[in-house]
């Protein structure tokens, strides 16, 4: 660059970067010489419209449509953090590695190369900066570990979420920590929260539009207050979907669906049945339940029905049911503990995989006299053939669609958020997402129900799901079918002290001694009847 350009810049620098920093949409206006493609820079209504928020407040989140130019916001942004102050941090975090690699960075170097600013910096692809470097630059952190984002730390940090939707709770977790770090510093810390609305009403960013508000200021942007999105792919989206279906009220007006009509489990049915209490004069035997961790992050989980009510096993010296890594071996004592702890009679274990080896540990622990022999192991395989393999794909599907039917029905109680808290899940097994997570299709070529509960790759059916598997949601399918099914049994209170136990044994004896005397026949002679 000639000394003469680098005098131009300084000069615009001085003149112009005191208002810049309250007003990002005049920085976007006299900082790029056109756009990507070499046309007349055009800033689209919408867009001026968070710039404008960004400027003013600390909190902004936005929910829109497809095609409204999030992704060109966000590079936007980052440039005009970086050439307003100093030291500074731009740090940017997608919904999954591949929505920064492909979109978001790609858009910050398309719009670098024709940003007035582009000499002072070094661009990377995944990162740029100026000199010193460790005080003036742009990050991307990797969306699978959230410490990551809590190592951000300076007194001007701006954080950029793109499509947030399919960030874990863990992360907002982190964001909010690497918050308070900056502004424990005395800078100014900001927010930009991007993201087209989930399919399904669930986790933090769907909080951020209700009891997560305070502080934010929310923007709303539908397809058609955009000129960037094509009225085609609008009649399109309607032709193929229809305006009232959860893709049409996501994708193109930018709402978030309430009650998704593919959701398996309605937000109304776990509330309620989480505010349950549960039914004392249910007369159904207990039953245990066991997912077996596969590997990773999986955790092996147990649960108990009793009353009516699903919790998760707490054994009777306090310890919390459920291990992250373990082996068979431990798993079947576990599991005989459970069984002697509880006295219950039925076993309901995810056999699929490792639990394989451990059903055959308990049939082998009930042989040998370790679990009374009247005790009954029920293995299941979630990928095995549904009992109603006409309406169903595979057995898991059906045992989602059991669960579903008993909290419509408001036949079960579930565990509350206080109960589920005490039992100290590792972070990402978030009991509420798990339940909110699952959907389901019934479109397929056999039209036969389809449950989904974690994502599949990058396809779009899925990519709003958790990547974790979802043990604690597992833990309670796994014995609603066999747990409803069950006769309802007479069972006598226990006796509360020695004279109601004497008085119990007495008309046991009793009873015992009337049903050995033999009948008599109507009418016939009685001796003494004189």
């Amino acid at each position: 660059m000639s000394l003469s350009a680098i005098d131009d810049i300084s000069r615009l620098l001085r003149a112009n970067v005191p208002r810049w920093k309250h007003d990002a949409e005049l920085c976007v206006r006299q900082t790029y010489s056109s756009d990507p493609q070499g046309r007349p820079l055009r800033i689209d209504q919408p867009q001026r419209e968070i710039l404008q928020a960004l400027s003013v407040h600390d909190r902004v989140a936005v929910r829109s449509s497809h095609g409204v130019g999030k992704t060109t916001i966000g590079a936007w942004a980052a440039h005009w953090w970086l050439a307003t102050r100093y030291p500074c941090l731009v740090g940017t975090l997608g919904g999954t590695w591949r929505v920064l690699e492909d979109k978001l960075w790609p858009a910050i170097h398309s719009w670098g190369n024709r940003w007035t600013l582009r000499p002072f910096f070094t661009w990377q692809t995944m990162e740029l900066f100026g000199e010193p470097r460790s005080d003036w630059r742009a990050v991307a952190a990797a969306s699978d570990d959230p410490d990551n984002v809590e190592g951000w730390h300076s007194p001007n940090l701006l954080i950029i979420v793109d499509e947030a939707k399919s960030l874990e709770e863990r992360f907002w977790t982190a964001i909010r920590g690497a918050m308070s770090t900056g502004e424990r510093l005395g800078g100014e810390v900001k927010v930009l929260v991007l993201s087209t609305p989930p399919l399904v009403r669930y986790g933090w960013y769907c909080d951020l539009f209700g009891v997560r508000s305070g502080g934010w200021k929310l923007i709303h942007v539908s397809a058609d207050r955009s000129t960037l999105v094509s009225k085609a792919w609008i009649e399109e989206m309607e032709r193929d979907y229809g305006r009232g279906s959860p893709e049409y009220q996501a994708k193109v007006l930018g709402e978030i669906p309430d009650l998704s009509s593919i959701a398996v489990f309605q937000s109304a049915w776990y509330e309620r049945a989480m505010k349950r209490q549960p039914d004392m004069k249910d007369r159904r035997p207990g039953l245990l339940t066991c997912d077996v961790a596969r590997e990773g992050e999986d955790l092996t989980v147990f649960g108990h029905f009793d009353y009516r009510k699903f919790r998760f096993l707490r054994f009777k010296d306090g310890t919390p049911a459920w291990k992250a890594t373990n082996t068979v071996t431990e798993v079947v004592g576990m599991c005989v503990r459970a069984i002697l702890e509880t006295e219950s009679k039925v076993m309901v274990i995810d056999d699929t995989g490792v639990g394989g080896g451990v059903t055959d540990g308990l049939i082998e622990k009930r042989g040998q006299k370790k679990i009374p022999r009247d005790v009954t192991i029920i293995p299941v395989k979630f990928g095995a053939a549904a009992t109603n393999d006409q309406r169903f794909t595979c057995k898991k599907d059906e045992l989602y669609w059991d669960a579903r039917e008993a909290l419509r029905t408001d036949l079960l109680a579930l565990p509350s958020d206080d109960e589920v808290r005490a039992m100290g899940f590792p972070r990402g097994s978030v009991w509420r997402e798990q339940l909110a997570a699952p959907i389901y299709d019934d479109q397929n070529s056999m039209s036969r129900i389809k449950v989904h509960d974690k994502r599949l790759g990058n396809t779009e059916k899925t990519k709003t799901l958790p990547t974790k598997s979802p043990d604690l949601a597992h833990c309670l399918i796994l014995g609603v079918r066999y747990y409803m099914r069950q006769r309802q049994v007479e069972t006598k209170p226990r006796p509360k002290n020695t004279v109601e136990l004497f008085e119990q044994q007495l008309r046991d004896e009793i009873e015992k001694r009337k049903r050995k005397r033999p009948k008599e026949r109507p009418g016939a002679f009685r001796r003494g009847a004189w």
